[in-house]
């Protein structure tokens, strides 16, 4: 299973940069790529302030509760922290291109963070619709930042860093089933 969902991933993650990539050089659009220190420090402090967020949310509504446990049982048995790292680096680096780098800047921000939440929802459900308004007002953040920074490294990074502790903390999740509620 692990193995499956790292290679469809990858495939899928690729394909979103591939077209991103494609249609931002056609359009002479690619967004910059320097950040500065305090943009680095800005997009990792964000990006934990959303971990944290998240975290606080999924103990306080059943609803985010239960997907978190679906998709640390499902997808993240037996994972390791070089493939939470490799999960992390590639879903943050392509679908940030694919969604604030193409989207945000072609579709407008509201646009691009309504589809980030759509896309990033595990289950058809009134549940499920919630968690998408919630990721949805992630990808707006995100989208934020981007702008704020002027640079797709920045919400890169706070994505990255969101993926990297959620992969952690979920990782731990399966290690200790003890912890759980």
């Amino acid at each position: 299973m692990k193995d499956r969902f790292l290679l469809f991933s990858t495939i899928g993650e690729l394909f979103l940069v591939a077209i991103s990539i494609f249609i931002l050089e056609t359009f002479q659009q690619m967004p910059d790529f320097y950040i500065d220190t305090q943009g680095i420090f800005t997009s990792i402090l964000v990006g934990t302030l959303i971990f944290l967020l998240g975290f606080y949310v999924s103990k306080v509504f059943l609803f985010a509760e239960k997907i978190s446990q679906a998709l640390s049982i499902n997808i993240f048995k037996r994972v390791n922290i070089v493939e939470i790292f490799y999960i992390s680096l590639l879903s943050a680096f392509c679908e940030e291109m694919f969604f604030r780098g193409l989207m945000q800047n072609f579709l407008g921000i509201y646009i691009a963070s309504i589809f980030f939440g759509i896309l990033h929802t595990p289950e058809i459900s009134i549940k499920g619709l919630f968690y998408a308004i919630y990721i949805s007002g992630i990808g707006y953040i995100l989208g934020i930042l981007y702008l704020q920074q002027g640079s797709i490294l920045a919400p890169m990074i706070a994505h990255f860093v969101i993926n990297f502790l959620g992969g952690v903390a979920l990782m731990f999740y399966n290690i200790f089933p003890e912890s759980r509620p």
